[in-house]
């Protein structure tokens, strides 16, 4: 089998049940018109959108099919190729329609593929089929008089300029259209061997490929009509074929997947590698899709989907034809010198060599007491490496390991090592910091402070000998004199307090200190606080890993989410996530390294990254976003969808009754479907009006709108670039129109203001005796409370301490959470009785249990509604998490509580 070179490595990503595939056997894959990937398996079909995998079994009208193939016509209708029989959708009826001709009830579908406007051609286990689509009518078509032969029996075809070709149990056939005349290549045998039975095929110029289960692949020249075989394939079994312009690839059975070049004819072997996140999930291919982004999609027996771009990767993934080392694990501390690499990881340390030899060493076999290795430095000709609460060593030559000064850092963690310019070394522990000053080693003081303080992650040494050390609290600086003791000379204000996690000194001096949770800053000589990245500066995360300069403008940045471009000259930003061939998301601080070839070598958590800064591209901003759901009342549109004549990607426009004024999207870029790729801005406006701002989302396809007033609006979304603004070619705009109800009409509204003045007319002659009666009323009351609470064994100062406890009791224990809650279980868990704590609450808030509960739950709700993670849900939904568990009972007590509705509320807030 052929090695697999370190460049032509392919790097997978997978999906799998843990994704919501319904089986982890993928039997078809097809890309429709959208841009939605559609996946077809045991158990029913799947949809990914590039963030979710969505399924759609729901819809078939009996049991969950398994599903065999997959195709598009013209009007975005999906035929749906089952193991018994033929369904077709509309993206409207929420059901699959089963195909009511009797010649595919029952059959399993073998392959669907289109002809035409109009026509779909069919295989099956009964024959093959002509479907006008329009009138539905089916024409079959017979290869072999006898409908059993097995020339009817066809198991794949593909269709190019009206010429069919057909891989059948009985040979290949080329059929054409037009004059509906077929030529049969029956080749019985091949060394003396049948392999007339074809599993599937694939047609490159003028050479057809067939795979066989007998003996691998078997080449048909449409030019001197003759069979070959091709390749040395005669032990494999092929399930699956594709191609594009330059590669032949192969699905076996249990040997992977093979790529074929035609340009070099070198043969690549693809195989599930064990303990590597980014190979082949399984070695069985059932089926493969090149789509039109040169995206490699497989569909495997048990592993589910895997899918890689066969782009030349501008990021790729360290690995070596050597055994020892995981080319997939973490890598935490990064030194080239001469021409070894030492490689530190969470599972040891690895040293190799210009000829790819492979030296490895952990806790299990040499002196090392921990695996995990943190930090280099350079020491002449040796080198010193630090761990994770095991010490020091010091590498000798290229293999000898010594324990480095085991009396002082035995159980130690040593994340960092600088050098000063008076010979003195400087280490950084999660016990303070220590220098070796002619070879003695001493714990410093001037800058140990709380215990975190002494947690120390890395330390810098600047062009003035000044030591920048960077703690669990933010950065201090001191000065290292000529006697090489340390002067304090500065905090940082606005890093104080936040984990440091790497210092780096870029081509003007400037330091940059990167953060946990604050982005990354650049400071002057000064300590001036000249320049900071964050999240809202369009860095992939806050929480910043390490930083490298490749040029005068340009700096890389890794993050804990992704890696960053930041170009200096226009501030632009540009994020890289998986979908650009990085391994994982997650970077390591103390593994960066700029080789003598100009290449940037990052460690990252699942494997060490290299790449050629000057071989990225930008992103280029395509964009296709596609509308996936709407919202209404909280409610997903395809739920109701017969109340539009449209599927939701097909819409342009909606009308809505005014009630239906709780509004939401999700949506995606269909172009670079990754939810990490993208950032988006959205706004709804006026029609005709252009002074709405556009809101970021940041990295969200989701938003919610509330209360909106009757009338016409533009719902727009957009992607965004590096610096924030809105990509113009990109904006996606849906038409909403809001209808007034009945009740909001104008003529409504000035009738119930002539009702109300009527009212007020004729209940103001009425006035003082309504006050007197009610004065009588409250004298009433108050001796019946009186008379009501005067055995009780509470009096009056009892009573109000009773209350006191009440409160606090139900403000510490947000009982008022429970929708169910009973006096009589308030009075259970305070160990108090009924009688008591109504008394408490009816004597001194005059008010009834209920009403005093409903207090608490109204201002959780305005709490809440003033917290932006609960921006995406609606009014209802907020008040059922605070305990009301009807929406009248909400409204009463939230008017009732704060003299307005929830709606006037939110919009205040809003505003």
């Amino acid at each position: 089998m052929p090695v697999i070179l370190e460049a032509e490595k392919m790097v997978f990503n997978h999906l799998s049940v843990e994704d919501g595939l319904t089986n982890n056997f993928v039997k078809t894959i097809f890309k429709d018109k959208y841009g939605y990937i559609w996946f077809g398996t045991l158990e029913g079909i799947n949809r990914y959108d590039g963030v979710e995998v969505r399924s759609f079994n729901k819809y078939f009208p009996n049991n969950t099919n398994s599903v065999t193939s997959i195709f598009e016509d013209k009007d975005h209708r999906l035929w749906i190729g089952t193991e018994s029989g033929l369904y077709f959708w509309n993206r409207i009826a929420n059901v699959f329609t089963e195909f009511s001709s009797e010649l595919f009830l029952n059959a399993r579908i073998n392959k669907l593929v289109g002809n035409g406007e109009n026509q779909i051609l069919c295989s099956t286990e009964k024959g093959f089929f002509i479907i006008d689509v329009k009138t539905l009518k089916v024409d079959q078509i017979l290869f072999h008089r006898d409908i059993n032969a097995l020339l009817n029996q066809v198991n794949d075809f593909i269709i190019e300029n009206e010429q069919l070709y057909l891989a059948t149990k009985g040979g290949l056939i080329q059929y054409d259209l037009n004059i509906r005349c077929s030529v049969i290549y029956n080749v019985s045998r091949i060394n003396g061997e049948d392999v007339s039975n074809f599993s599937c095929l694939t047609k490159v110029n003028d050479t057809v490929y067939l795979g066989t289960q007998t003996h691998g692949i078997i080449g048909f020249s449409l030019k001197s009509k003759k069979y070959f075989e091709y390749g040395n394939f005669q032990d494999k079994i092929v399930l699956s074929l594709s191609n594009d312009s330059t590669k032949l690839f192969i699905g076996t059975d249990s040997d992977g997947l093979i790529i074929c070049d035609f340009v070099s004819n070198d043969f690549q072997s693809v195989e599930h590698i064990d303990n590597d996140a980014t190979s082949l999930s399984s070695d069985a291919i059932y089926s493969i899709l090149v789509d039109n982004t040169s995206t490699l999609w497989v569909g495997t027996y048990a592993g589910g989907v895997n899918y890689a771009s066969l782009v030349d990767k501008t990021f790729k993934t360290y690995g070596i034809d050597d055994n020892k080392y995981n080319p997939s694990t973490s890598v935490r501390s990064l030194l080239f010198k001469g021409n070894n690499k030492y490689i530190g990881t969470r599972d040891g340390l690895y040293i190799i060599n210009n000829d790819q030899r492979v030296q490895y060493f952990s806790n299990e076999n040499s002196i090392l007491r921990s695996k995990i290795v943190l930090s280099f430095n350079r020491e002449g000709d040796d080198v010193i490496l630090g761990t994770y609460n095991g010490g020091v060593y010091k590498i000798v030559g290229n293999s000898k390991i010594i324990d480095w000064h085991k009396d002082l850092f035995s159980n130690e963690s040593v994340y960092d090592f600088e050098r000063d310019k008076n010979g003195n070394l400087w280490i950084a522990t999660l016990s303070g910091l220590y220098k070796q000053e002619e070879g003695i080693i001493n714990s410093i003081k001037e800058v140990h402070g709380s215990d975190s303080e002494n947690w120390i992650y890395c330390i810098k040494i600047d062009s003035l000998n000044r030591i920048w050390v960077g703690s669990m609290l933010g950065a201090r600086v001191f000065q290292i004199n000529k006697n090489n003791s340390l002067e304090f000379l500065a905090d940082l204000p606005k890093i104080k307090g936040y984990k440091v996690t790497d210092f780096y000194i870029d081509k003007t001096n400037a330091m940059w200190i990167s953060t946990e949770k604050q982005g990354i800053f650049q400071v002057d000589m000064d300590f001036n606080i000249i320049n900071h990245l964050s999240e809202d500066s369009g860095l992939s995360n806050n929480s910043v890993c390490s930083i490298i300069q490749t040029t005068d403008e340009e700096f890389w940045i890794g993050t804990l989410k992704g890696l960053t471009r930041y170009n200096t000259d226009d501030n632009s930003i540009t994020n890289y996530y998986k979908s650009n061939g990085l391994p994982g998301l997650v970077f390591n601080p103390n593994a960066i390294v700029n080789d003598k070839n100009g290449q940037v070598w990052m460690g990252n958590e699942k494997g060490l990254v290299y790449f050629n800064p000057k071989s990225v591209v930008n992103g280029s901003g395509r964009s296709n976003i596609v509308i996936t759901d709407v919202y209404i009342g909280g409610k997903a549109l395809a739920e109701q969808v017969d109340n539009f004549n449209n599927h939701i990607e097909g819409l342009t426009s909606i009308e809505l009754r005014g009630k239906d004024n709780n509004l939401g999207f999700r949506f995606v870029n269909l172009s670079i479907p990754n939810i990490n790729a993208n950032k988006y801005s959205v706004r709804i406006r006026k029609q005709n009006s252009i002074d709405e701002e556009w809101m970021a989302l940041n990295n969200q396809n989701r938003i919610y709108f509330n209360s909106i007033k009757p009338g016409n609006y533009q719902f727009e979304i957009a992607l965004v670039d590096g610096s924030g603004l809105v990509i113009k070619d990109s904006i996606k705009t849906l038409s909403v129109r809001i209808t007034s109800e009945w009740y909001q009409s104008i003529f409504v509204l000035v009738g119930i203001i002539v009702f109300i003045v009527f009212l007020i007319a004729v209940f103001v002659f009425s006035i003082k005796s309504v006050r007197k009666k009610l004065k009588e009323a409250k004298s009433q009351i108050s001796d019946d409370d009186k008379e009501r609470y005067e055995s009780s064994r509470l009096d009056i100062e009892k009573s109000k301490a009773l209350l006191s406890e009440i409160q606090d009791f139900v403000v510490k224990s947000e009982v008022y959470l429970n929708s169910d809650l009973k006096i009589g279980e308030l009075a259970e868990q305070m160990n108090y009785s009924i009688h008591d704590i109504s008394q408490a609450v009816n004597q001194n808030l005059n008010q009834g249990f209920t009403d005093f509960i409903n207090y608490y739950r109204v201002e959780k709700v305005k709490n809440r509604l003033q917290d932006p993670k609960y921006s995406k849900f609606t009014l209802l939904a907020v008040a059922e998490k605070c305990g009301f568990n009807s929406k009248s009972s909400f409204y009463r007590a939230f008017k009732k509580v704060t003299g307005k509705t929830p709606s006037e509320y939110w919009n205040e807030i809003q505003k």
